[in-house]
């Protein structure tokens, strides 16, 4: 009797866009070109200003256009190599790029409005002072904020803080996701002010980013870090082009 075994070699199928989307391994290249769109404008710049959590920039700075083009030919090299072995393993399909841009999109859009009522309900506005750059440079740090302070905010703290409370502390996932939600949004908040006096402090801008770390910590630990980059980014292009 002959057996069919036409099927032991089938190729299996890409997973579907939210499981693709959240991947931590996908996140990574997906943000790729927001790094590059923010490195680009820092060079643009000559390295003039760099996010307060960016701490690669400033060692590239040292060596000028060099550094910036032996490092975003890295971030090339590393998007191009992990599409291909990603797509290869059935992982990932970089079409999934627009839907994430779209995404992103809708959550900045609604995190806008819930910011408009907090600020209102407060009496207050977003006065934080804008440095008198170029609109391309405001862009391109609007765009760093997103990737540098979800990687540190969101992936270090929240998600491996999470981790330990849970594994290592031994924590139930609510309270620990409720702990790291909380602990993480304070210190996302009181970062955009003067460290370590506080010296503008002001509680309606403490609360609407407040608001604004728990919607983007419970995207993250919802739909993962580049569904959570591209939200915080295109979230700080809108608030930038309103002002």
């Amino acid at each position: 009797m002959v057996q069919n075994h036409a099927n032991d070699h089938k190729t299996p199928e890409l997973p579907g866009y939210l499981e693709q989307s959240r991947g931590l391994v996908n996140s990574l290249v997906l943000v790729i070109p927001l790094l590059v769109l923010y490195e680009a404008a820092l060079f643009g710049s000559g390295f003039r200003i760099t996010n307060r959590f960016d701490f690669i920039s400033r060692t590239i700075a040292q060596y000028g256009f060099r550094g910036l083009l032996v490092f975003n030919a890295l971030l090339f090299v590393i998007a191009v190599c992990g599409v291909v072995a990603l797509n290869r393993r059935r992982k990932f399909d970089p079409a999934v790029l627009p839907g994430v841009l779209v995404e992103g999109l809708a959550y900045a859009l609604l995190l806008g409005v819930c910011v408009m009522l907090v600020l209102s309900a407060n009496g207050g506005a977003d006065s934080a002072e804008q440095p008198q750059n170029p609109v391309w440079l405001k862009v391109g740090l609007a765009v760093g904020a997103g990737v540098y302070e979800e990687l540190f905010f969101r992936l270090l703290l929240v998600g491996f803080l999470y981790a330990w409370l849970q594994h290592a502390v031994g924590w139930r996932k609510p309270p620990a996701a409720a702990f790291v939600l909380v602990l993480s949004s304070v210190l996302f908040s009181l970062s955009h002010f003067r460290i370590p006096s506080l010296a503008d402090f002001e509680m309606p801008l403490f609360a609407f980013r407040f608001i604004a770390g728990l919607a983007l910590g419970g995207i993250f630990m919802v739909r993962g870090l580049g569904v959570a980059v591209y939200t915080h980014a295109i979230y700080n292009v809108i608030v930038l082009l309103k002002t």
